[in-house]
């Protein structure tokens, strides 16, 4: 899970992931980054792995600004919701689809 964290603060920042996950305090990530605690949850485990199999995906077409930027912004294709509020909140199985199919869309369309 350290290795999945560090790749997603290296490519969103640190506020992002903290966001993403739902936690507090960024200190938390950092900890997590370091392997000396593990995000609470299966779910939020798969949450992280999800996100970052989407920032690999938008990184072959764009830069990390711009992908931190689409993690972030509202996006029609989740009824102006941001990816990261999607994936934070909703259903891992159901929330997960749909980003993945909102990031598929902003490959083709951009």
């Amino acid at each position: 899970v350290s290795t999945v964290v560090n790749e997603l603060v290296r490519h969103l920042g640190l506020e992002v992931v903290r966001e993403l996950s739902g936690v507090s305090e960024t200190r938390a990530i950092r900890e997590w980054q370091t392997g000396e605690r593990a995000p609470r949850g299966r779910d939020l485990e798969e949450k992280l792995r999800l996100a970052l199999r989407v920032v690999y995906m938008l990184e072959r077409y764009d830069s990390d600004g711009v992908i931190q930027a689409w993690f972030t912004g509202l996006n029609p294709h989740l009824e102006d919701q941001a990816p990261v509020d999607v994936l934070r909140e909703g259903d891992i199985a159901e929330s997960g689809r749909e980003v993945l199919n909102a990031a598929r869309a902003f490959i083709v369309r951009g």
